[in-house]
């Protein structure tokens, strides 16, 4: 186990030094470095395995005491209950759980089939109406699950992170746990915990699935045209996302039986967009948590809302200090980006023209969308007193679209037209990277201490996650600004 920590950290330090030295590469040396670090990012995948594999059997073998413990027949491992789908024609399925727990009686292409099936399956019942369906599924499919069996291990990474913590039994043992009840864990809950125990210690749970917005984008509760917006990367491992870039290559014209007269190759630039550690604490008295029904549940759903509500103005304004940079952070910083009003204080149709068909590059233009405030969509819509053209009358419910292209809502730009205002950012999103490490943990804290060390007769629920975010490129953006 030493021996393939020692090469796994290696080859990872071996990843960093290829992905700085490839932005100052081109041609044929480029493509050297860039197939170097396809060699060791498979190495580690592969490290990654069987560490995985050694490490779940040492957990197994360290719980098989406290499961044989807590059951009623302890020489006898219980099966799992099934799970019965909400349609009476279905059949009765197979527990998420048993899948994982199973994983050496499959080969390997009906193992990953069936654990992104469970995982499909715990996204549906979980996260969205039955109406939603076929959105739990793109989500999912969106963070690489349900794709072809040849893909990275991270796909199966995903899905065994779903299944783990999606299910009913982990559900149930979590809210006990982040809420002390008193009451106790059942042997079915116990089991699924200890599944899910291997990310920490010392009383830290990882938050559900239908919870976790690095797995699930949109929740009931949240609205994020941000989030929606950009490129969603999960990172497995590592605290930094690493991103290569070019402008692409340069065609030449030659005449018959001439040498080509230059060496074509695109430079190539890296980008690396760190994670940062975001947290939040609430504490109650014990006497609160006794008397107020369902008050340790509310905790955890305060924290994940108050996740969502801080990344959505975070992904739009985050300093890049200590936190994510935001899209109009970053923009702000190139002036090849920014695009002022043709008039002081103003602005006009004659703006929002020369923004889509004159400032973006076209090659951006059919993949681009619309950030604003809806004070800016109400102006805009306002336009029509001027110009026929323009938006819709006021039975409507609002402009959703500007010039063919889809309008995404955040209050984080400036919602009014005055002097320095960013009022509108346009372009292809899908170069804007939020970056989330994999899973949100919830700690409880038993007995929070006073100044003097003693008791306060208190409890305390922290919740963690790492996410970062940036501009891959910047110019696939305009960031309309008033004169």
């Amino acid at each position: 186990m030493e021996e393939l920590l020692k090469f796994r950290s290696e080859c990872v330090e071996a990843m960093k030094a290829l992905a700085e030295d490839v932005a100052t590469r081109s041609g044929e040396e480029a493509e050297k470095l860039a197939a170097d670090f396809d060699q060791l990012e498979a190495w580690v995948t592969q490290a990654d395995e069987r560490i995985a594999l050694n490490v779940r059997a040492a957990e197994l073998e360290a719980s098989a005491p406290q499961v044989a413990a807590s059951a009623d027949e302890p020489k006898t491992r219980a099966a799992f209950p099934a799970v019965v789908t909400p349609k009476a024609d279905s059949p009765t399925q197979e527990h998420p759980l048993e899948v994982l727990h199973n994983r050496w009686a499959y080969g390997e292409a009906e193992y990953n089939q069936r654990v992104r099936s469970a995982a499909l399956q715990v996204l549906e019942d979980k996260c969205f109406a039955p109406e939603h369906a076929a959105e739990a599924e793109a989500k999912l499919r969106g963070h690489g699950i349900g794709v072809s069996s040849e893909d990275a291990n991270g796909v199966e990474f995903v899905a065994r992170h779903v299944v783990t913590y999606g299910n009913d039994d982990y559900i149930g043992g979590f809210q006990k746990l982040a809420g002390g009840s008193l009451e106790p864990l059942t042997e079915a809950e116990i089991r699924a915990v200890q599944i899910g125990s291997g990310h920490g210690s010392g009383g830290e749970v990882v938050v559900p699935t239908h919870l976790d917005p690095t797995v699930v984008l949109n929740n009931s509760g949240s609205q994020s045209d941000i989030r929606r917006m950009g490129d969603n990367v999960t990172l497995v491992e590592g605290n930094v996302w690493n991103g290569v870039s070019s402008a692409g290559v340069s065609l030449t014209w030659v005449a018959e039986g001439v040498e080509h007269p230059s060496d074509d190759s695109p430079t190539f630039v890296g980008k690396a967009i760190p994670v940062h550690m975001s947290q939040a604490y609430l504490e109650a008295s014990i006497e609160a948590l006794q008397d107020i029904a369902g008050l340790d549940a509310t905790f955890v759903n305060l924290l994940a809302d108050g996740r969502d509500q801080q990344l959505n103005t975070i992904f739009v304004t985050g300093t890049g200090t200590a936190q994510p940079t935001g899209v109009l952070t970053a923009l702000d910083a190139v002036v090849a980006s920014e695009v002022a009003t043709d008039a002081v204080g103003v602005l006009d149709a004659d703006d929002v023209y020369d923004l889509r068909y004159v400032e973006l590059p076209v090659r951006w233009r059919d993949r681009s969308s619309w950030l604003m405030a809806d004070g800016i969509t109400a102006a805009i819509r306002q336009f029509g007193t001027n110009d026929a053209n323009f938006s819709v009358d006021i039975t409507a419910d609002g402009v959703r679209t500007l010039m063919g292209r889809p309008i995404g809502a955040s209050e984080s730009l400036d919602n009014a037209v005055a002097t320095g205002n960013n009022v509108a950012i346009l372009g292809d999103f899908s170069h804007f990277k939020i970056v989330q490490r994999m899973g949100v943990t919830v700690e409880r804290i038993q007995n929070v201490m006073g100044a003097n060390q003693r008791p306060t007769g208190k409890r305390g629920v922290v919740m963690y996650s790492r996410v970062g975010s940036d501009c891959h490129i910047t110019e696939p953006f305009r960031l309309l600004q008033v004169a």
